[in-house]
């Protein structure tokens, strides 16, 4: 061999051993990472989010208390938080976003214990989308019916007020002609009465205006947020995301992300990106509804949503598929999840759908 080929050989083997390195490092980074972000957040309480590992940001709300969140094991309230925005992973600065979110979303007040646990991983940014309601308490004038939506045209009665009953209301119609009010602080259920029968010593104006069919999202329940597409390092690193898991045994949970209704009693991975949004069922089942259409997707099956300009669902989800086993085979389901999954096998064409 002449020195002119040695010397090439040479000089591509020098180039070739960092690279090499860096793929023999990332899935101990991961693996790092994810037990560092495991024990950090080991405390972490209903509706509080919890720096997991470096590097991510956080924002506060409009009038939210002052907080720190610069370091893994920094817990704050999710209703202070408008943005996150995580780092992707850096195999040369050793350094992978990692943030944990426990959620009461609409599981109620009698399940302290049980949450909706949200993990996110990677570049992911996060912009919550539940505003912030007022609240004030009023007064029955008058015995009233509660209704079940804001008019008299339906036979949709489905409590009632007696004078002098006090109960609290977080919102109104536009005219502010019916409030809508909580019927039960427990199971977060909602009514309606009309504003003619009810007075409060605060300003009625003040409450935030509501559709008459909205439902009342906790902190988180609805948000917005994109992430990088294929960014993964490695076979055991997954591409930037989101993973979701409902508690056992609470029934299903609502979530809005990105104004696509979801519905789950499972664990689904979420992905957003290139004009897309991806809903993949690692276990349990979905439904997804957007553009007046929904769609159920299985254990095993991916579905997709299209996304406009903003970021916002555009259209209708497409029918469930197969997903790549060995893409969903690097999520960390079985580390910082509360439960432990295993990743349910594709679902072929044969099986049922």
């Amino acid at each position: 061999m002449n020195s002119k080929v040695c010397s090439f050989v040479l000089l591509f083997l020098l180039c070739l051993a960092p690279i090499v390195a860096a793929q023999g490092d990332c899935p101990a980074l991961v693996d790092a990472a994810l037990n560092a972000a495991d024990d950090a957040c080991a405390d972490l309480s209903r509706n509080q989010a919890c720096y997991g590992n470096v590097t991510l940001e956080a924002t506060p709300r409009d009038d939210a208390p002052a907080f720190t969140f610069e370091q893994a094991g920094d817990v704050v309230d999710v209703a202070n938080i408008e943005t996150l925005q995580l780092s992707s992973m850096s195999l040369t600065d050793e350094t992978w976003g990692i943030a944990l979110m426990l959620l009461q979303a609409n599981l109620p007040d009698t399940l302290p214990g049980q949450n909706v646990t949200v993990l996110l991983f990677g570049d992911v940014a996060m912009t919550n989308a539940v505003d912030e309601l007022t609240e004030l308490e009023v007064t029955a004038n008058a015995n009233v019916n509660i209704r079940l939506r804001p008019t008299t045209t339906e036979n949709n009665v489905i409590a009632s007020l007696s004078r002098g009953e006090t109960v609290i209301a977080n919102g109104r119609l536009e005219d502010s002609s019916w409030l809508r009010i909580v019927l039960d602080t427990e199971t977060g259920e909602l009514g309606w009465v009309s504003a003619d029968f009810v007075s409060s010593e605060a300003d009625l104006e003040t409450l935030t205006v509501v559709e008459g069919g909205a439902p009342l999202y906790a902190p988180m329940q609805a948000f917005y947020f994109a992430s990088a597409i294929g960014d993964s390092q490695c076979a055991e690193a997954p591409d930037s995301g989101i993973l979701v898991q409902t508690p056992q045994g609470a029934g299903e949970v609502n979530l809005r992300v990105n104004e696509v209704d979801i519905r789950l009693g499972s664990t689904i991975y979420l992905t957003a990106g290139g004009g897309v949004m991806t809903v993949s069922v690692v276990e349990g089942r979905a439904e997804l509804s957007s553009n007046g259409v929904t769609q159920t997707v299985p254990a095993g099956t991916f579905a997709e949503i299209p996304l406009d300009s903003n970021g916002l669902g555009d259209g209708a989800p497409t029918f469930p598929q197969p997903y790549n086993l060995r893409d969903m085979q690097a999520l960390p389901v079985r580390v910082a999840l509360p439960q432990s999954v295993s990743v349910a096998p594709p679902v072929r064409g044969e099986d049922n759908m």
